[in-house]
């Protein structure tokens, strides 16, 4: 009886509250900007360029500097997916 009275009175373990999810709307298919065919080669070789100066950089200085190209990488790589 005294167990089942000590379990009753103990603290029930806190559980961590669940993350937070955005709720911006995704959108459909239908909504979304249609792409003329571009060159998925020219695509390729512009992310194959990134990853390998992302690999071949020696230091976080090098990797951050990389990254900070990224935005020219993006508009290449848009001018080549829309042909």
């Amino acid at each position: 009886m005294k167990a089942r009275l000590a379990r009753a009175a103990a603290p029930k373990p806190e559980t961590p509250p669940e993350p937070e999810v955005p709720t911006a709307e995704e959108p459909n298919a239908a909504d979304a900007p249609l792409m003329e065919a571009g060159d998925p080669v020219a695509v390729r070789r512009l992310l194959l360029d990134l990853a390998k100066e992302l690999a071949n950089a020696e230091s976080q200085a090098d990797t951050i500097e990389v990254m900070a190209r990224l935005d020219d990488y993006v508009a290449e790589i848009m001018e080549a997916a829309q042909g």
